[in-house]
């Protein structure tokens, strides 16, 4: 199998798992108000934020923004008073500086 074509390897593609985890995040965002969701891996958290403020996916099929998930960082997403949704939080990280251990990312921690 190609790591090229990830059909191939019985993966799916960027478009695919963005479209996965958009029905699913449209389903949440649906069917349970106040719910809290914990998202452990970086690209469901990338694809969820990508959703959550709209940019979907450019006609290459790839993320038009860019942003930083380090590792254990929290991105808090909710929806305000007026049903407007609200990125309060991306790549916050203030819990591993706060125990003392950084991120590990710089050479300088």
């Amino acid at each position: 199998a190609s790591l090229a074509d990830p059909a191939e390897a019985q993966g799916e593609t960027w478009a695919a798992f963005y479209g996965r985890v958009s029905r699913a995040m449209e389903q949440v965002v649906r069917e349970h108000t106040g719910l809290t969701l914990v998202f452990s891996h970086y690209g469901t958290t990338i694809q969820a934020v990508n959703w959550w403020v709209g940019t979907g996916l450019n006609e290459a099929g790839d993320s038009p923004m860019g942003f930083g998930a380090t590792l254990t960082s929290l991105a808090v997403l909710q929806v305000d008073k007026r049903g407007k949704r609200v990125l309060e939080r991306l790549n916050d990280s203030a819990h591993l500086y706060a125990a003392g251990i950084g991120t590990g990312l710089f050479p300088e921690q």
